[in-house]
């Protein structure tokens, strides 16, 4: 998919005034096909690695589920937004040596 540069820059403003709004399935929604790699999204398996959450916690939280676009075999990808993640959630605390 090509998108000029300055649709992304549109849609990275209005995905930034939604999480402001705290309107989390709609930034989520535009996240998820605008801004790839923009540090808006995060999957599952990072979600469950990084922060001080349990499965049963995820319930709480928007998701979406796209297909895997590095491995068309692999399984669908769930997807989460950071902001939301953030505020519901507590970053785990890396380990010193």
């Amino acid at each position: 998919m090509n998108i000029k540069q300055s649709t992304i820059d549109k849609y990275q403003k209005l995905v930034d005034v939604l999480i402001d709004a705290k309107d989390w399935e709609q930034a989520l929604e535009l996240a998820s096909r605008f801004v790839p790699g923009r540090g808006y999204i995060i999957c599952k398996t990072r979600l469950l690695a990084e922060y001080r959450v349990k499965n049963d916690d995820i319930t709480s939280v928007a998701y979406i589920i796209k297909q895997n676009p590095h491995y068309s075999n692999a399984s669908d990808m769930i997807l989460f937004l950071e902001a939301e993640v953030k505020e519901k959630f507590q970053r785990k605390q890396k380990k010193s040596n």
